[in-house]
């Protein structure tokens, strides 16, 4: 998985508050990529809803494009095929104002369309953070 995508997520609190940890979700801890499975609260010496403590992370989700897409429907109340036309929009407006966007894979794309519609912010490259618009 992409170190910047892994970045990205680690820092977007909005979307890792709303997480409820379950098997098959990926994860990361600092050192590895971990697949969530109904062993891995006993192997980290957690319980499920203590994987994820929003005052000090020891676990960050990185969300798959399908958990991304249902965020952004859930959060848009809109239905699927508004969600797909909705980010075809997007992606289409990001060609023409985004040099830093070309090349970027899908989840990425998915990420940054997330943040900017729902939460004002975007991708900052050079600085690894999310900055307000």
């Amino acid at each position: 998985m992409d170190k910047e995508y892994i970045l990205m997520c680690k820092g977007v609190t909005e979307i890792q508050k709303q997480w409820t940890p379950k098997e098959g979700d990926l994860t990361w801890n600092s050192e590895e990529i971990i697949l969530l499975d109904n062993l891995t609260p006993t192997l980290l010496g957690k319980e499920w809803d203590e994987l994820w403590d929003d005052s000090n992370p020891n676990i960050w989700w990185l969300p798959r494009q399908e958990d991304l897409q249902q965020i952004f429907k859930e959060e848009k109340q809109v239905s699927e095929d508004i969600t797909l036309l909705l980010f075809k929009r997007y992606i289409a407006d990001l060609g023409s104002v985004c040099a830093q966007c070309e090349g970027m894979s899908i989840i990425k794309a998915w990420l940054c369309c997330i943040m900017e519609k729902l939460y004002a912010k975007e991708w900052d490259s050079e600085s690894k953070t999310w900055v307000s618009l």
